[in-house]
């Protein structure tokens, strides 16, 4: 099924930024690939975390704002918003239970 969905390349380059190569992780790659929405990652190793780095470093480095940070940021607002008016990755890390009601907007057009 893995490579019905995505190419052995793909994989391969997968592979070379940091992806575990196990066939879980490889489903997991597949998913934020070609998933419509954000993918949620519960990622205890970090090894989400270096990949996704790896993977979109270059798009990253065109937005204006930081792309990886945490709900305790006081620019969140605006990284998000710069992220979305540009079309930028955006890693939001450290969430636990709650996520504050200004993103409710966000996540419900998802």
């Amino acid at each position: 099924m893995i490579n019905f969905l995505v190419s052995g390349d793909k994989i391969g380059n997968w592979l070379l930024q940091g992806l575990p190569n196990d066939e879980l992780s490889k489903q997991n790659g597949i998913i934020i690939e070609k998933s419509k929405r954000f993918p949620l990652i519960i990622d205890p190793q970090n090894q989400a975390r270096t990949w996704l780095e790896r993977m979109f470093r270059s798009e990253a480095a065109d937005c204006s704002g930081k792309w990886i940070t945490d709900l305790l940021d006081k620019r969140l607002r605006q990284y998000i918003s710069d992220a979305i008016s540009g079309g930028t990755p955006f890693i939001l890390e450290n969430i636990e239970n709650e996520i504050d009601p200004f993103m409710d907007p966000i996540l419900d057009k998802m």
